[in-house]
């Protein structure tokens, strides 16, 4: 089989595809959703691509599970970005500078792990057609990738033609394998005793899980005021012994640290922590001290987290003169 002519793609490849482009990007799919629109716009920020984007925009879409009304919004606002749409479309391909795959993507989300082929490499030949399908064709940015793409293709040609000889005349087994009714049975079996997911919950619980994240955070030892010393039995000013062995006796450690300027930082610690919790997390009630947070905003908590860490460390060097 030609190489790469068959890929695997993970959420994560197809970002570095989109992030990677230097001068255009295409992509045509059924829906986009608010993820791939938010790395699309970031490359624009970032390499300043133009991007032509060929959708169905149709409310059946939506409610099936390909894109979302906030992915198809969010690129409708720049001005580099082109969007078209094509009722009933259900191909769906990425090029980056002229250079992808058709994809094979899933409702709603693509898989973190596909656990096999999702993806077919797109040689220049067919790149060429399929934006000339899709995309109009006199914008100077069009012009230019399809010049360079036929340019390829003359030269792709006798290669492209070799590839489907060679897997035509492979002796290599293909990658499918004859239907084993024996494992299918033991599958049937699982599936009556616990029966799937409606399809509809499965796609929630997935999106839930791609959005938010379980947080446990403590933050102890602050509370000076309250730390206390055990008073040995030979420092009570007691004679019987058998009283003092009797007598759990404490004190505590620091004294007025309310009334002392120099402990203020330490309120102002605790009420950092506490409005953090505030800002980034969610408190779930049937998980003691477990707390939710949603993934985009998981680097900003993280930031400030590591400031008062740090500041921390540095008020552990300070404390004992304090």
């Amino acid at each position: 089989m030609s190489r790469n002519f068959l890929k695997r793609l993970s959420w994560s490849h197809i970002v570095d595809i989109i992030a990677a482009a230097k001068q255009t990007l295409h992509i045509v799919q059924p829906g986009i959703d608010e993820e791939m629109a938010e790395a699309v716009i970031n490359a624009v920020k970032q390499n300043g691509i133009s991007v032509f984007i060929c959708i169905d925009s149709r409310e059946d879409v939506i409610r099936n599970g390909f894109g979302e009304e906030k992915g198809i919004t969010g690129l409708l606002e720049h001005p580099k970005i082109q969007v078209r749409e094509y009722a009933g479309n259900q191909i769906s391909f990425l090029l980056a500078d002229g250079q992808g795959c058709i994809l094979f993507p899933e409702s709603r989300i693509f898989s973190a792990e596909p656990s096999g082929p999702n993806a077919i490499n797109i040689d220049a030949a067919l790149a060429v057609r399929l934006l000339a399908k899709f995309f109009l064709t006199e914008t100077k940015e069009q012009k230019e990738v399809l010049k360079t793409l036929l340019q390829k293709a003359e030269e792709e040609k006798d290669m492209v033609i070799q590839n489907a000889l060679n897997d035509a005349n492979s002796e290599q087994p293909p990658i499918s394998q004859s239907f084993n009714q024996e494992s299918f049975k033991i599958v049937q079996q699982s599936l009556q005793s616990n029966p799937p997911l409606e399809p509809n919950l499965q796609r929630q619980i997935k999106t839930y899980t791609a959005k938010i994240q379980f947080v446990e955070m403590k933050f102890s030892g602050i509370n000076l005021k309250t730390r206390v010393i055990n008073i040995p039995e030979s420092a009570l000013p007691i004679e019987n012994s058998a009283l003092k062995s009797a007598l759990l006796a404490n004190m505590k450690l620091f004294q007025n640290i309310d009334e002392n300027d120099a402990f203020s930082i330490l309120k102002d610690l605790k009420a950092r922590e506490q409005q953090l919790r505030d800002d980034y997390l969610i408190p779930v009630s049937c998980r003691e001290k477990k707390s939710i947070i949603k993934i985009e905003e998981k680097e900003a908590f993280k930031n400030r987290l590591q400031k008062i860490k740090d500041e921390i460390e540095k008020l552990n060097e300070t404390l004992p003169e304090m």
